[in-house]
């Protein structure tokens, strides 16, 4: 009988960010096959409505990867619980991974959610040719290897010497094809108009990510210094670019000193659909960072018209977006600027094919179909 062990290192519940959701999302929808424990860091807070059981006892510190109390509480909870197979979300857990697939002969599944080693590279972390090992033997070592986007796993096969039988695109999923009505739309610009002090009529631009994040903070100033600029040049619209998300890392808390007319910071928000539905148009200017941009299929799912950076609408079909996804090359902010005047008036809406494509329970059930046919 096939028993799923999902081994999550960091905070995820409540899922409130994109990589939050993806990850519980994932479980949710894997759970509807497999029994599914997940095995997750005390800060996790469990709502109750999880389709599976969550077990939040390992440490919170990112040093837990190493530490043989947190390495025997999995192990214990691998035997206990008679899994067959464990699931390893990114690579940190690899050598975990590693001794569950030789010792215990457990089926290893390694999820990747972009190519790790790269991001540290970018950022010229010295540590990073570590990293690049651990990456390259825990896919090496896996049963089953799991990518977000057709070129990390084109990547990952080259770079890491993969077997492509063993490697399978699972993107990040929307659980609900229900578009917001033209009534809730309006209604919900009316709600953000009246919070934010926006004057009825003014286009709604909206960006949101987790900020204290280099490539999304580095987009936020992309925002405030050349953006907004650009597009007061060249259009007379009013116009006001809504920012979304959280700023907890001291690193980053310059970007709480930004000002600007015609940007708005409304910081993290629990109500984050209100936004999507209130919006004119989504903007990515990000241009760093790898793996899908969850906040892309987010916006996409909701109808939006949406501008993005080439780099940041990497992983996305583009066959299926038709007009309503338009990207621009690099760091070219004027044509960038340039297509956000074009799309603003657009009207809501996405095509059927895209929705399918990216239902949770059609990726998902790929996946259930590849388990069940090792």
């Amino acid at each position: 009988m096939t028993k799923i062990l999902s081994v999550v290192w960091y905070k995820v519940l409540p899922a409130k960010f994109g990589g939050q959701k993806g990850i519980s999302q994932f479980n949710d929808y894997l759970s509807n096959y497999f029994p599914l424990t997940c095995i997750c860091s005390s800060n996790n807070e469990p709502t109750g409505t999880e389709n599976y059981r969550v077990k939040a006892i390992l440490p919170t510190s990112k040093w837990q990867v190493v530490s043989l109390r947190a390495w025997s509480k999995i192990i214990r909870e691998l035997k206990g619980g008679d899994f067959s197979h464990l699931i390893i979300e990114h690579c940190y857990y690899g050598l975990l991974g590693k001794y569950a697939r030789s010792f215990h002969h457990k089926f290893l599944i390694v999820h990747s959610h972009n190519i790790e080693y790269l991001r540290f590279k970018e950022m010229e972390k010295r540590w990073w040719p570590m990293l690049f090992w651990l990456e390259k033997k825990s896919h090496q070592w896996a049963d089953l290897s799991l990518f977000k986007t057709p070129a990390d796993m084109d990547h990952a096969i080259s770079k890491f010497g993969l077997d492509p039988k063993k490697c399978l695109l699972v993107p990040f999923g929307i659980p609900s094809t229900q578009m917001p009505t033209t009534k809730e739309r309006s209604s919900a610009k009316e709600i953000i108009y009246n919070r934010h002090g926006i004057p009825e009529g003014t286009k709604i631009l909206l960006f949101n990510g987790t900020l204290d994040y280099a490539p999304n903070a580095d987009g936020l100033r992309k925002i405030i210094h050349q953006i907004i600029p650009e597009l007061r040049k060249i259009s007379t619209v009013p116009f006001t670019v809504i920012v979304c998300g959280r700023i907890i890392n001291k690193e980053f808390k310059d970007l709480l000193s930004l000002k600007e007319r015609d940007y708005c910071f409304a910081g993290f928000v629990e109500d984050i659909e209100l936004y999507f539905s209130s919006a004119d148009l989504f903007i990515n200017p990000v241009s760093t960072g790898g793996g899908i941009k969850v906040k892309l299929i987010e916006a996409l799912s909701h109808g939006l018209p949406v501008v993005s950076t080439e780099q940041a609408a990497a992983g996305i079909d583009l066959g299926l977006t038709g007009e309503q996804l338009m990207t621009s090359h690099g760091d070219d902010m004027t044509a960038f600027c340039k297509y956000i005047v074009e799309s603003w008036n657009k009207p809501p809406g996405v095509s059927e094919a895209f929705l399918e494509r990216y239902q949770w329970k059609k990726i998902v059930g790929e996946l259930a179909d590849r388990i069940n046919r090792q």
